[in-house]
């Protein structure tokens, strides 16, 4: 999978984002909040705060209702079905 990414990045395809700013709020919900995983958390920060987001993969839908909200597409087990 890391030469997948990694050929996707390098062609512009994919882009990394610094994700700093959110690590601070993302902690203050998944461990004081106990709302889901801090990477969980951090996408939800990111998705809120109307980052560019075309699609999210995960097999965890109930922990992105931030997603849902913004109409970003969300490709879970039932994707491959």
């Amino acid at each position: 999978w890391k030469d997948f990414f990694d050929s996707r990045i390098k062609n512009g395809k994919y882009v990394l984002e610094d994700d700093s700013r959110y690590q601070k709020g993302a902690l203050l919900l998944s461990v004081e909040k106990k709302k889901c995983s801090l990477v969980d958390a951090v996408i939800n920060l990111m998705i809120e705060e109307n980052q560019r987001i075309g699609a999210l993969v995960t097999f965890n839908t109930p922990d992105f209702e931030a997603a849902k909200k913004r109409n970003i597409e969300i490709i879970d087990e039932n994707f491959f079905n």
